[in-house]
Protein backbone atom coordinates (compact mmCIF):
# COMPACT_ATOMS: atom_id res chain seq x y z
CA UNK A 1 0.00 0.00 0.00
CA UNK A 2 3.06 2.30 0.20
CA UNK A 3 2.65 3.78 -3.33
CA UNK A 4 -0.86 4.95 -2.39
CA UNK A 5 0.08 6.71 0.87
CA UNK A 6 0.98 10.39 1.16
CA UNK A 7 4.64 9.64 1.59
CA UNK A 8 4.52 7.15 -1.30
CA UNK A 9 2.89 9.66 -3.65
CA UNK A 10 5.46 12.30 -2.63
CA UNK A 11 8.32 9.86 -3.24
CA UNK A 12 7.05 8.86 -6.68
CA UNK A 13 6.55 12.46 -7.70
CA UNK A 14 10.04 13.37 -6.51
CA UNK A 15 11.62 10.50 -8.46
CA UNK A 16 9.58 11.35 -11.55
CA UNK A 17 10.79 14.95 -11.36
CA UNK A 18 14.39 13.80 -11.07
CA UNK A 19 14.06 11.66 -14.17
CA UNK A 20 12.08 14.36 -16.01
CA UNK A 21 9.48 11.79 -17.01
CA UNK A 22 6.43 10.16 -15.40
CA UNK A 23 7.02 6.87 -13.70
CA UNK A 24 5.34 4.01 -15.56
CA UNK A 25 3.11 1.42 -13.94
CA UNK A 26 4.95 -1.67 -12.78
CA UNK A 27 8.31 0.10 -12.50
CA UNK A 28 8.10 1.02 -8.84
CA UNK A 29 11.38 1.61 -7.07
CA UNK A 30 11.99 1.31 -3.38
CA UNK A 31 14.79 3.85 -3.19
CA UNK A 32 14.56 6.35 -0.38
CA UNK A 33 11.64 4.62 1.35
CA UNK A 34 10.56 6.63 4.36
CA UNK A 35 9.70 3.46 6.33
CA UNK A 36 10.37 -0.26 5.77
CA UNK A 37 8.25 -1.73 2.98
CA UNK A 38 6.79 -4.53 5.15
CA UNK A 39 4.98 -1.93 7.26
CA UNK A 40 2.79 -1.17 4.27
CA UNK A 41 1.74 -4.73 3.41
CA UNK A 42 -1.88 -5.87 3.87
CA UNK A 43 -3.75 -9.11 3.14
CA UNK A 44 -7.36 -9.54 2.10
CA UNK A 45 -9.41 -10.81 5.07
CA UNK A 46 -13.03 -10.32 4.04
CA UNK A 47 -15.36 -9.50 1.17
CA UNK A 48 -18.89 -8.13 1.39
CA UNK A 49 -20.76 -9.22 -1.75
CA UNK A 50 -23.89 -7.71 -3.27
CA UNK A 51 -26.00 -10.01 -5.40
CA UNK A 52 -28.71 -8.35 -7.45
CA UNK A 53 -29.32 -5.00 -9.11
CA UNK A 54 -29.29 -1.33 -8.19
CA UNK A 55 -32.99 -1.49 -7.23
CA UNK A 56 -32.46 -4.27 -4.69
CA UNK A 57 -30.71 -7.50 -3.93
CA UNK A 58 -29.02 -9.49 -1.21
CA UNK A 59 -25.83 -9.12 0.83
CA UNK A 60 -23.57 -11.87 2.13
CA UNK A 61 -19.88 -12.21 3.09
CA UNK A 62 -16.74 -14.28 2.59
CA UNK A 63 -14.57 -14.05 5.70
CA UNK A 64 -11.12 -15.43 6.44
CA UNK A 65 -10.63 -17.32 9.71
CA UNK A 66 -7.94 -15.25 11.44
CA UNK A 67 -7.86 -17.25 14.67
CA UNK A 68 -7.13 -20.70 13.26
CA UNK A 69 -3.35 -21.20 13.56
CA UNK A 70 -3.45 -24.58 11.79
CA UNK A 71 -5.40 -23.68 8.66
CA UNK A 72 -4.30 -20.09 8.10
CA UNK A 73 -6.01 -19.76 4.72
CA UNK A 74 -9.41 -21.11 5.70
CA UNK A 75 -12.33 -18.99 4.46
CA UNK A 76 -16.07 -19.21 5.22
CA UNK A 77 -19.21 -18.01 3.51
CA UNK A 78 -21.74 -16.25 5.77
CA UNK A 79 -25.11 -16.08 4.01
CA UNK A 80 -27.95 -15.46 6.51
CA UNK A 81 -28.35 -18.71 8.46
CA UNK A 82 -26.03 -20.56 6.03
CA UNK A 83 -22.37 -20.80 7.10
CA UNK A 84 -20.04 -23.06 5.13
CA UNK A 85 -16.41 -23.41 4.07
CA UNK A 86 -15.29 -21.38 1.07
CA UNK A 87 -12.32 -21.89 -1.24
CA UNK A 88 -10.35 -18.65 -1.55
CA UNK A 89 -9.45 -19.60 -5.13
CA UNK A 90 -13.10 -18.92 -6.02
CA UNK A 91 -12.96 -15.28 -4.89
CA UNK A 92 -12.29 -14.02 -8.40
CA UNK A 93 -15.20 -15.96 -9.92
CA UNK A 94 -17.62 -15.16 -7.09
CA UNK A 95 -16.89 -11.49 -6.46
CA UNK A 96 -16.13 -9.73 -9.73
CA UNK A 97 -19.20 -10.12 -11.95
CA UNK A 98 -18.57 -11.12 -15.56
CA UNK A 99 -20.21 -14.04 -17.32
CA UNK A 100 -20.70 -17.64 -16.32
CA UNK A 101 -21.37 -20.65 -18.48
CA UNK A 102 -23.45 -23.67 -17.60
CA UNK A 103 -24.82 -26.66 -19.42
CA UNK A 104 -28.49 -27.23 -20.09
CA UNK A 105 -30.49 -29.88 -21.80
CA UNK A 106 -33.07 -29.56 -24.55
CA UNK A 107 -34.67 -32.82 -25.52
CA UNK A 108 -31.83 -35.32 -25.62
CA UNK A 109 -29.11 -32.76 -26.39
CA UNK A 110 -26.84 -30.81 -24.08
CA UNK A 111 -25.80 -27.28 -24.91
CA UNK A 112 -23.80 -24.54 -23.24
CA UNK A 113 -25.48 -21.33 -22.07
CA UNK A 114 -23.93 -18.17 -20.70
CA UNK A 115 -25.44 -15.49 -18.49
CA UNK A 116 -24.29 -12.37 -16.72
CA UNK A 117 -23.18 -12.71 -13.10
CA UNK A 118 -24.93 -10.40 -10.69
CA UNK A 119 -22.50 -11.05 -7.84
CA UNK A 120 -19.97 -8.30 -7.13
CA UNK A 121 -17.69 -7.33 -4.28
CA UNK A 122 -19.14 -4.29 -2.52
CA UNK A 123 -16.65 -3.76 0.32
CA UNK A 124 -13.16 -5.26 0.77
CA UNK A 125 -11.56 -5.75 4.19
CA UNK A 126 -7.78 -5.94 4.67
CA UNK A 127 -5.59 -6.71 7.67
CA UNK A 128 -2.02 -5.55 8.25
CA UNK A 129 0.62 -8.30 7.94
CA UNK A 130 3.08 -6.61 10.35
CA UNK A 131 2.43 -6.05 14.02
CA UNK A 132 4.45 -2.83 13.96
CA UNK A 133 2.82 0.52 13.23
CA UNK A 134 4.23 3.20 11.00
CA UNK A 135 5.94 5.63 13.44
CA UNK A 136 4.13 8.79 12.43
CA UNK A 137 4.58 11.74 14.80
CA UNK A 138 3.49 15.35 15.05
CA UNK A 139 7.14 16.51 14.78
CA UNK A 140 7.53 15.18 11.24
CA UNK A 141 6.63 18.53 9.74
CA UNK A 142 9.64 20.08 11.46
CA UNK A 143 11.85 17.14 10.58
CA UNK A 144 10.90 17.50 6.93
CA UNK A 145 11.81 21.14 6.85
CA UNK A 146 14.18 21.75 3.92
CA UNK A 147 17.79 22.09 5.21
CA UNK A 148 18.58 24.54 2.40
CA UNK A 149 15.83 26.81 3.70
CA UNK A 150 17.33 26.66 7.22
CA UNK A 151 20.80 27.66 5.90
CA UNK A 152 19.40 30.60 3.97
CA UNK A 153 17.40 32.11 6.85
CA UNK A 154 20.33 34.36 7.85
CA UNK A 155 21.23 35.33 4.29
CA UNK A 156 19.76 37.99 2.06
CA UNK A 157 20.60 35.93 -1.02
CA UNK A 158 18.28 33.12 -2.19
CA UNK A 159 20.58 30.06 -2.57
CA UNK A 160 17.88 27.56 -3.68
CA UNK A 161 17.85 26.44 -7.27
CA UNK A 162 14.76 26.40 -9.47
CA UNK A 163 14.73 22.56 -9.32
CA UNK A 164 14.79 22.57 -5.50
CA UNK A 165 11.99 25.16 -5.41
CA UNK A 166 9.86 22.92 -7.63
CA UNK A 167 10.44 19.95 -5.33
CA UNK A 168 9.61 22.02 -2.24
CA UNK A 169 6.35 23.26 -3.74
CA UNK A 170 5.18 19.85 -4.96
CA UNK A 171 6.17 17.78 -1.90
CA UNK A 172 3.19 17.75 0.54
CA UNK A 173 3.64 18.07 4.25
CA UNK A 174 2.35 15.12 6.24
CA UNK A 175 -0.29 15.78 8.88
CA UNK A 176 -1.57 12.54 10.38
CA UNK A 177 -4.17 13.96 12.78
CA UNK A 178 -7.12 15.93 11.44
CA UNK A 179 -10.22 16.81 13.45
CA UNK A 180 -13.40 17.01 11.39
CA UNK A 181 -16.48 18.46 13.04
CA UNK A 182 -19.57 16.39 12.32
CA UNK A 183 -22.48 18.59 11.24
CA UNK A 184 -25.05 19.06 14.02
CA UNK A 185 -27.84 17.47 11.96
CA UNK A 186 -25.85 14.28 11.36
CA UNK A 187 -24.63 14.20 14.95
CA UNK A 188 -28.17 14.48 16.32
CA UNK A 189 -29.37 11.74 13.96
CA UNK A 190 -26.59 9.39 15.11
CA UNK A 191 -27.32 10.08 18.77
CA UNK A 192 -31.04 9.42 18.27
CA UNK A 193 -30.42 6.19 16.34
CA UNK A 194 -28.07 4.96 19.07
CA UNK A 195 -30.61 5.87 21.74
CA UNK A 196 -33.35 3.92 19.93
CA UNK A 197 -31.06 0.94 19.42
CA UNK A 198 -30.25 0.63 23.12
CA UNK A 199 -33.82 1.37 24.14
CA UNK A 200 -35.19 -1.38 21.87
CA UNK A 201 -32.48 -3.81 22.93
CA UNK A 202 -33.39 -3.20 26.56
CA UNK A 203 -37.18 -3.30 26.06
CA UNK A 204 -37.14 -6.53 24.05
CA UNK A 205 -34.77 -8.35 26.39
CA UNK A 206 -35.96 -11.35 28.38
CA UNK A 207 -34.75 -9.75 31.61
CA UNK A 208 -36.97 -6.69 31.13
CA UNK A 209 -40.00 -8.88 30.34
CA UNK A 210 -39.37 -10.83 33.52
CA UNK A 211 -39.09 -7.59 35.50
CA UNK A 212 -42.40 -6.22 34.13
CA UNK A 213 -44.15 -9.54 34.81
CA UNK A 214 -42.96 -9.72 38.42
CA UNK A 215 -43.72 -6.05 39.04
CA UNK A 216 -47.28 -6.29 37.70
CA UNK A 217 -47.94 -9.62 39.45
CA UNK A 218 -46.36 -9.05 42.84
CA UNK A 219 -46.83 -5.30 43.35
CA UNK A 220 -49.47 -6.13 45.98
CA UNK A 221 -47.85 -9.17 47.51
CA UNK A 222 -50.61 -9.58 50.10
CA UNK A 223 -53.27 -9.91 47.42
CA UNK A 224 -51.89 -11.36 44.16
CA UNK A 225 -54.66 -10.95 41.57
CA UNK A 226 -54.07 -14.12 39.47
CA UNK A 227 -54.40 -16.20 42.63
CA UNK A 228 -57.88 -14.86 43.39
CA UNK A 229 -59.52 -14.27 40.00
CA UNK A 230 -60.06 -16.28 36.83
CA UNK A 231 -57.12 -16.26 34.45
CA UNK A 232 -59.26 -17.40 31.53
CA UNK A 233 -62.44 -16.29 29.79
CA UNK A 234 -65.25 -16.60 32.29
CA UNK A 235 -67.74 -18.21 29.89
CA UNK A 236 -69.05 -21.18 31.87
CA UNK A 237 -72.65 -20.17 31.17
CA UNK A 238 -72.10 -20.00 27.41
CA UNK A 239 -70.55 -23.47 27.48
CA UNK A 240 -73.53 -24.70 29.55
CA UNK A 241 -71.23 -25.58 32.45
CA UNK A 242 -72.21 -24.95 36.06
CA UNK A 243 -69.25 -23.01 37.40
CA UNK A 244 -69.64 -24.04 41.04
CA UNK A 245 -70.17 -27.72 40.21
CA UNK A 246 -67.18 -27.67 37.85
CA UNK A 247 -64.85 -26.18 40.48
CA UNK A 248 -66.14 -28.48 43.23
CA UNK A 249 -65.55 -31.47 40.96
CA UNK A 250 -61.92 -30.47 40.42
CA UNK A 251 -61.46 -29.79 44.14
CA UNK A 252 -62.89 -33.22 45.08
CA UNK A 253 -60.68 -34.87 42.45
CA UNK A 254 -57.58 -33.15 43.83
CA UNK A 255 -58.43 -34.23 47.40
CA UNK A 256 -59.01 -37.83 46.31
CA UNK A 257 -55.69 -37.91 44.46
CA UNK A 258 -53.90 -36.42 47.48
CA UNK A 259 -55.36 -39.08 49.79
CA UNK A 260 -54.35 -41.76 47.33
CA UNK A 261 -50.77 -40.46 47.29
CA UNK A 262 -51.05 -39.30 43.67
CA UNK A 263 -49.09 -36.20 42.61
CA UNK A 264 -51.42 -33.21 42.34
CA UNK A 265 -50.65 -30.62 39.69
CA UNK A 266 -50.16 -27.26 41.48
CA UNK A 267 -52.30 -25.62 38.78
CA UNK A 268 -55.34 -27.44 40.22
CA UNK A 269 -54.82 -26.35 43.81
CA UNK A 270 -55.90 -22.82 42.93
CA UNK A 271 -59.08 -23.31 40.97
CA UNK A 272 -59.16 -19.87 39.41
CA UNK A 273 -55.81 -20.23 37.72
CA UNK A 274 -55.55 -21.81 34.31
CA UNK A 275 -51.78 -21.39 34.01
CA UNK A 276 -50.77 -20.87 37.63
CA UNK A 277 -47.66 -22.96 37.03
CA UNK A 278 -46.35 -20.13 34.85
CA UNK A 279 -46.42 -17.55 37.64
CA UNK A 280 -43.01 -16.25 38.79
CA UNK A 281 -41.33 -18.62 41.23
CA UNK A 282 -40.07 -15.72 43.33
CA UNK A 283 -40.11 -16.56 47.03
CA UNK A 284 -41.15 -13.48 48.97
CA UNK A 285 -39.68 -13.21 52.43
CA UNK A 286 -41.97 -12.08 55.29
CA UNK A 287 -40.06 -8.80 55.52
CA UNK A 288 -40.85 -8.10 51.86
CA UNK A 289 -44.60 -8.22 52.33
CA UNK A 290 -46.26 -4.84 52.21
CA UNK A 291 -49.75 -4.41 53.57
CA UNK A 292 -51.11 -2.09 50.88
CA UNK A 293 -54.43 -1.64 52.66
CA UNK A 294 -52.76 -0.61 55.90
CA UNK A 295 -50.38 1.80 54.20
CA UNK A 296 -52.64 3.48 51.63
CA UNK A 297 -56.16 2.87 52.95
CA UNK A 298 -56.03 2.99 56.76
CA UNK A 299 -59.45 4.64 56.81
CA UNK A 300 -61.01 1.99 54.56
CA UNK A 301 -61.07 4.19 51.44
CA UNK A 302 -59.52 1.97 48.74
CA UNK A 303 -59.81 4.47 45.87
CA UNK A 304 -56.06 5.11 45.76
CA UNK A 305 -55.29 1.39 45.74
CA UNK A 306 -57.80 0.84 42.94
CA UNK A 307 -56.08 3.60 40.96
CA UNK A 308 -52.71 1.91 41.55
CA UNK A 309 -54.11 -1.40 40.38
CA UNK A 310 -55.64 0.16 37.26
CA UNK A 311 -52.29 1.71 36.31
CA UNK A 312 -50.60 -1.67 36.82
CA UNK A 313 -53.15 -3.28 34.49
CA UNK A 314 -52.60 -0.58 31.86
CA UNK A 315 -48.85 -1.19 32.07
CA UNK A 316 -49.35 -4.95 31.70
CA UNK A 317 -51.61 -4.74 28.64
CA UNK A 318 -49.58 -1.96 27.02
CA UNK A 319 -46.31 -3.84 27.45
CA UNK A 320 -47.85 -7.04 26.06
CA UNK A 321 -49.35 -5.36 22.97
CA UNK A 322 -46.46 -3.00 22.16
CA UNK A 323 -43.55 -5.33 22.95
CA UNK A 324 -44.52 -9.01 23.12
CA UNK A 325 -47.28 -8.89 20.50
CA UNK A 326 -45.61 -6.64 17.93
CA UNK A 327 -42.30 -8.46 18.29
CA UNK A 328 -44.19 -11.79 18.00
CA UNK A 329 -42.18 -12.90 21.00
CA UNK A 330 -43.75 -16.00 22.58
CA UNK A 331 -41.55 -16.04 25.70
CA UNK A 332 -43.69 -15.77 28.85
CA UNK A 333 -46.89 -15.27 26.81
CA UNK A 334 -48.99 -17.60 29.07
CA UNK A 335 -47.96 -15.63 32.15
CA UNK A 336 -48.87 -12.27 30.61
CA UNK A 337 -52.21 -13.53 29.25
CA UNK A 338 -53.12 -15.00 32.65
CA UNK A 339 -52.24 -11.73 34.35
CA UNK A 340 -54.18 -9.57 31.87
CA UNK A 341 -57.31 -11.73 32.05
CA UNK A 342 -57.25 -11.89 35.84
CA UNK A 343 -57.29 -8.08 36.01
CA UNK A 344 -60.10 -7.92 33.41
CA UNK A 345 -62.19 -10.51 35.28
CA UNK A 346 -61.67 -8.57 38.50
CA UNK A 347 -62.38 -5.04 37.30
CA UNK A 348 -65.11 -3.56 35.08
CA UNK A 349 -62.95 -0.46 34.80
CA UNK A 350 -60.12 -2.53 33.30
CA UNK A 351 -62.54 -4.12 30.82
CA UNK A 352 -63.84 -0.73 29.71
CA UNK A 353 -60.32 0.61 29.21
CA UNK A 354 -59.36 -2.49 27.22
CA UNK A 355 -62.36 -2.25 24.86
CA UNK A 356 -61.80 1.50 24.47
CA UNK A 357 -58.17 0.95 23.42
CA UNK A 358 -59.25 -1.54 20.77
CA UNK A 359 -61.96 0.84 19.48
CA UNK A 360 -59.66 2.12 16.77
CA UNK A 361 -59.50 1.02 13.14
CA UNK A 362 -55.70 0.85 13.07
CA UNK A 363 -55.54 -1.23 16.25
CA UNK A 364 -58.24 -3.62 14.95
CA UNK A 365 -56.46 -3.97 11.61
CA UNK A 366 -53.08 -4.58 13.23
CA UNK A 367 -54.22 -7.18 15.78
CA UNK A 368 -56.99 -9.04 13.93
CA UNK A 369 -56.17 -8.67 10.22
CA UNK A 370 -52.58 -7.72 9.50
CA UNK A 371 -50.78 -9.83 12.12
CA UNK A 372 -49.28 -12.80 10.18
CA UNK A 373 -49.07 -15.12 13.21
CA UNK A 374 -52.34 -16.97 13.86
CA UNK A 375 -51.57 -17.63 17.54
CA UNK A 376 -50.98 -13.94 18.17
CA UNK A 377 -54.30 -13.00 16.52
CA UNK A 378 -56.04 -15.61 18.66
CA UNK A 379 -54.53 -14.16 21.83
CA UNK A 380 -55.66 -10.64 20.90
CA UNK A 381 -59.18 -11.88 20.17
CA UNK A 382 -59.13 -13.78 23.48
CA UNK A 383 -58.30 -10.63 25.44
CA UNK A 384 -61.09 -8.67 23.75
CA UNK A 385 -63.56 -11.52 24.29
CA UNK A 386 -62.64 -11.65 27.98
CA UNK A 387 -63.42 -7.92 28.29
CA UNK A 388 -66.70 -8.38 26.36
CA UNK A 389 -67.78 -11.11 28.79
CA UNK A 390 -67.10 -8.84 31.76
CA UNK A 391 -69.02 -5.87 30.29
CA UNK A 392 -71.97 -7.76 28.84
CA UNK A 393 -73.83 -8.30 32.12
CA UNK A 394 -73.60 -4.56 32.88
CA UNK A 395 -74.56 -3.31 29.42
CA UNK A 396 -76.94 -5.89 27.94
CA UNK A 397 -80.13 -4.19 29.22
CA UNK A 398 -79.27 -0.86 27.53
CA UNK A 399 -77.33 -2.27 24.58
CA UNK A 400 -80.21 -1.97 22.09
CA UNK A 401 -81.20 1.56 23.10
CA UNK A 402 -78.95 2.57 20.19
CA UNK A 403 -81.33 0.94 17.68
CA UNK A 404 -84.39 2.36 19.42
CA UNK A 405 -82.82 5.79 18.90
CA UNK A 406 -82.05 5.02 15.25
CA UNK A 407 -85.64 3.86 14.74
CA UNK A 408 -86.98 7.10 16.22
CA UNK A 409 -88.46 5.49 19.33
CA UNK A 410 -86.50 7.75 21.69
CA UNK A 411 -84.69 11.08 21.55
CA UNK A 412 -81.42 9.81 22.96
CA UNK A 413 -79.67 6.58 23.85
CA UNK A 414 -77.23 5.35 26.46
CA UNK A 415 -73.79 4.87 24.99
CA UNK A 416 -72.15 1.51 25.65
CA UNK A 417 -68.59 0.33 25.18
CA UNK A 418 -69.76 -2.91 23.55
CA UNK A 419 -72.18 -1.27 21.13
CA UNK A 420 -69.58 1.22 19.95
CA UNK A 421 -66.96 -1.53 19.59
CA UNK A 422 -69.26 -3.89 17.61
CA UNK A 423 -70.27 -1.06 15.26
CA UNK A 424 -66.60 -0.42 14.55
CA UNK A 425 -66.02 -4.14 13.89
CA UNK A 426 -68.95 -4.35 11.46
CA UNK A 427 -67.76 -1.25 9.59
CA UNK A 428 -64.50 -3.08 8.85
CA UNK A 429 -66.17 -5.71 6.61
CA UNK A 430 -64.71 -4.10 3.49
CA UNK A 431 -61.21 -4.09 4.98
CA UNK A 432 -61.59 -7.76 5.97
CA UNK A 433 -61.87 -8.62 2.26
CA UNK A 434 -58.22 -7.56 1.87
CA UNK A 435 -57.09 -10.16 4.41
CA UNK A 436 -58.97 -13.31 3.40
CA UNK A 437 -56.12 -15.50 4.60
CA UNK A 438 -55.85 -13.85 8.02
CA UNK A 439 -59.31 -12.54 9.00
CA UNK A 440 -60.68 -15.61 10.81
CA UNK A 441 -60.12 -14.06 14.28
CA UNK A 442 -61.93 -10.90 13.16
CA UNK A 443 -65.06 -12.95 12.42
CA UNK A 444 -64.42 -15.10 15.49
CA UNK A 445 -64.79 -12.05 17.73
CA UNK A 446 -68.17 -11.18 16.16
CA UNK A 447 -69.21 -14.83 16.53
CA UNK A 448 -68.24 -14.75 20.22
CA UNK A 449 -70.32 -11.62 20.69
CA UNK A 450 -73.31 -13.36 19.07
CA UNK A 451 -72.97 -16.15 21.64
CA UNK A 452 -73.18 -13.83 24.67
CA UNK A 453 -76.97 -13.78 24.77
CA UNK A 454 -80.20 -12.80 23.03
CA UNK A 455 -79.53 -9.07 23.57
CA UNK A 456 -76.27 -9.40 21.64
CA UNK A 457 -77.97 -11.35 18.84
CA UNK A 458 -80.76 -8.78 18.64
CA UNK A 459 -78.13 -6.04 18.30
CA UNK A 460 -76.45 -7.87 15.39
CA UNK A 461 -79.77 -8.66 13.68
CA UNK A 462 -80.79 -5.00 13.78
CA UNK A 463 -77.36 -4.22 12.26
CA UNK A 464 -78.41 -6.43 9.29
CA UNK A 465 -75.64 -8.90 10.08
CA UNK A 466 -77.36 -11.73 8.17
CA UNK A 467 -77.46 -9.75 4.94
CA UNK A 468 -73.93 -8.43 5.42
CA UNK A 469 -72.56 -11.91 6.03
CA UNK A 470 -74.25 -13.29 2.89
CA UNK A 471 -73.13 -10.22 0.95
CA UNK A 472 -69.55 -10.86 2.08
CA UNK A 473 -69.79 -14.52 1.14
CA UNK A 474 -71.31 -13.88 -2.33
CA UNK A 475 -69.01 -10.91 -2.95
CA UNK A 476 -69.41 -9.67 -6.55
CA UNK A 477 -72.35 -11.98 -7.29
CA UNK A 478 -74.58 -10.32 -4.66
CA UNK A 479 -77.29 -8.08 -6.11
CA UNK A 480 -77.26 -5.92 -2.98
CA UNK A 481 -73.61 -4.96 -2.82
CA UNK A 482 -74.24 -1.22 -2.58
CA UNK A 483 -76.97 -1.57 0.05
CA UNK A 484 -75.05 -3.80 2.47
CA UNK A 485 -71.75 -1.97 1.94
CA UNK A 486 -73.36 1.20 3.29
CA UNK A 487 -72.29 1.26 6.96
CA UNK A 488 -73.79 4.65 7.82
CA UNK A 489 -76.29 2.97 10.16
CA UNK A 490 -73.55 1.53 12.42
CA UNK A 491 -72.13 4.75 13.81
CA UNK A 492 -69.21 4.66 16.21
CA UNK A 493 -66.80 6.98 17.98
CA UNK A 494 -63.25 5.99 17.14
CA UNK A 495 -60.80 6.39 19.99
CA UNK A 496 -58.08 8.78 18.83
CA UNK A 497 -56.27 8.93 22.19
CA UNK A 498 -54.68 5.49 22.07
CA UNK A 499 -52.54 4.86 25.15
CA UNK A 500 -51.11 1.55 23.92
CA UNK A 501 -49.46 3.21 20.90
CA UNK A 502 -50.55 3.12 17.28
CA UNK A 503 -48.68 0.94 14.77
CA UNK A 504 -46.31 2.61 12.34
CA UNK A 505 -48.11 3.63 9.15
CA UNK A 506 -46.89 2.08 5.92
CA UNK A 507 -46.27 5.49 4.35
CA UNK A 508 -43.89 6.34 7.21
CA UNK A 509 -41.80 3.21 6.65
CA UNK A 510 -38.67 3.66 4.56
CA UNK A 511 -38.80 0.72 2.17
CA UNK A 512 -36.61 0.11 -0.84
CA UNK A 513 -38.26 -0.49 -4.21
CA UNK A 514 -37.47 -4.18 -3.83
CA UNK A 515 -39.11 -4.33 -0.39
CA UNK A 516 -42.17 -2.51 -1.71
CA UNK A 517 -42.56 -5.04 -4.53
CA UNK A 518 -42.28 -7.94 -2.08
CA UNK A 519 -44.81 -6.28 0.27
CA UNK A 520 -47.30 -5.75 -2.57
CA UNK A 521 -46.94 -9.35 -3.67
CA UNK A 522 -47.50 -10.56 -0.10
CA UNK A 523 -50.58 -8.32 0.29
CA UNK A 524 -52.03 -9.79 -2.90
CA UNK A 525 -51.40 -13.34 -1.66
CA UNK A 526 -53.15 -12.56 1.64
CA UNK A 527 -56.14 -10.98 -0.11
CA UNK A 528 -56.46 -13.90 -2.52
CA UNK A 529 -55.79 -16.55 0.12
CA UNK A 530 -58.24 -19.21 1.20
CA UNK A 531 -61.03 -17.83 3.36
CA UNK A 532 -61.88 -19.61 6.61
CA UNK A 533 -65.70 -19.62 6.78
CA UNK A 534 -65.96 -21.39 10.15
CA UNK A 535 -66.82 -18.32 12.23
CA UNK A 536 -68.76 -16.65 9.40
CA UNK A 537 -71.24 -19.52 9.39
CA UNK A 538 -71.21 -19.58 13.21
CA UNK A 539 -72.44 -15.97 13.21
CA UNK A 540 -75.22 -16.92 10.79
CA UNK A 541 -76.16 -19.98 12.82
CA UNK A 542 -76.35 -18.08 16.12
CA UNK A 543 -78.39 -15.23 14.67
CA UNK A 544 -80.77 -17.18 12.42
CA UNK A 545 -81.75 -19.53 15.26
CA UNK A 546 -83.17 -16.45 16.99
CA UNK A 547 -85.29 -15.50 13.94
CA UNK A 548 -88.74 -16.51 12.73
CA UNK A 549 -88.45 -17.10 9.00
CA UNK A 550 -90.61 -19.97 7.70
CA UNK A 551 -91.68 -21.81 10.85
CA UNK A 552 -92.62 -21.32 14.48
CA UNK A 553 -91.22 -24.67 15.59
CA UNK A 554 -89.77 -23.98 19.04
CA UNK A 555 -87.15 -26.70 18.74
CA UNK A 556 -85.25 -24.69 16.12
CA UNK A 557 -84.86 -21.56 18.24
CA UNK A 558 -81.84 -20.70 20.36
CA UNK A 559 -83.87 -18.46 22.70
CA UNK A 560 -87.23 -16.74 23.03
CA UNK A 561 -86.23 -13.74 20.92
CA UNK A 562 -88.29 -14.79 17.84
CA UNK A 563 -86.96 -11.92 15.73
CA UNK A 564 -89.10 -11.07 12.70
CA UNK A 565 -87.46 -7.84 11.55
CA UNK A 566 -85.11 -9.11 8.83
CA UNK A 567 -84.80 -6.63 5.95
CA UNK A 568 -86.47 -7.66 2.66
CA UNK A 569 -83.03 -7.74 1.00
CA UNK A 570 -81.86 -10.17 3.66
CA UNK A 571 -84.89 -12.39 3.08
CA UNK A 572 -84.14 -12.32 -0.63
CA UNK A 573 -80.58 -13.50 -0.04
CA UNK A 574 -81.90 -16.28 2.17
CA UNK A 575 -83.80 -17.77 -0.77
CA UNK A 576 -81.04 -20.23 -1.55
CA UNK A 577 -81.39 -22.48 -4.57
CA UNK A 578 -79.73 -25.85 -5.03
CA UNK A 579 -76.63 -24.24 -6.57
CA UNK A 580 -76.16 -21.91 -3.59
CA UNK A 581 -76.56 -24.70 -1.05
CA UNK A 582 -74.13 -26.91 -2.98
CA UNK A 583 -71.62 -24.07 -3.06
CA UNK A 584 -71.83 -23.55 0.71
CA UNK A 585 -71.43 -27.28 1.33
CA UNK A 586 -68.42 -27.41 -0.98
CA UNK A 587 -66.91 -24.43 0.80
CA UNK A 588 -67.31 -26.12 4.19
CA UNK A 589 -65.96 -29.44 2.84
CA UNK A 590 -63.01 -27.70 1.20
CA UNK A 591 -62.21 -25.86 4.43
CA UNK A 592 -62.48 -29.07 6.49
CA UNK A 593 -60.23 -30.95 4.06
CA UNK A 594 -57.69 -28.10 3.95
CA UNK A 595 -57.50 -27.80 7.75
CA UNK A 596 -56.93 -31.53 8.19
CA UNK A 597 -54.14 -31.93 5.65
Amino acid sequence: MEPFTQEGLARREKEATKNDKPEEEGEETTNDLKYPLELYNYKLSGVLVHSGFAEGGHYYSFIKDRENEIEKDQWYEFNDELVKEFDKEDIESECFGGEEKFSDMMGHSFYIKSSEKHRNAYVLFYEKTSNEDIPYSDSEDEAEKNPTEENNESSDINMTSEHEEAVMVKQPKLKRTTTVKIPDEISETLIEENRKYWQYRFMFSLEYSDFILELCTLWNSMNITPLNYETKNNDYNILNINEEEYKKKIEDLSKAEALAGVYVDPSRKLLHCKNIKHLPEKKILPSEYINILQKYAPDGNTEQIENFEHEVFKLTLTFYLTVKQRAQDKDMIPEFIDLIKSYINKSTRASEWCIKQFSNNEIIAENLLQCPVTDMRKLSAGIMYCAMLKLYENEKDVLNSYWEYKEGKCDTFQKTYLGNFINLLISNFDNAHNYSEQNSQYFQLIARFSSLGKEARLYLLKAKIVGRIFNYYLNDSSQFQEFFNDFSDVEFEENQLIEIGLPMKSEDMKLTLWEELIQKKRDTQIADGQQDYTFIFEILSNCLTSCVINTDDGDTFKDDLRYTGLHPNELELLKLDEKDITGILETCTSKYTHSNK
